[in-house]
């Protein structure tokens, strides 16, 4: 068992934008500009800890 106290955990900001314009902000545990795309029924994908699925084109 992991107990984390405090904010001893990295937060990271993602900002994206998507092709119709619309944008997404939020805060997650995981560095999306070193994680590893999980291939999923062909496409690439960033899977955040707080469920987050990014697709990767």
């Amino acid at each position: 068992m992991i107990i984390y106290r405090g904010s001893s955990v990295k937060k990271y900001p993602v900002h994206l934008s998507f092709k119709n314009g619309l944008d997404m902000q939020f805060e997650t545990d995981t560095n999306v500009k070193l994680t590893e795309p999980q291939y999923i029924n062909g496409g690439q994908f960033i899977v955040t800890e707080n469920e987050y699925i990014i697709n990767v084109p």
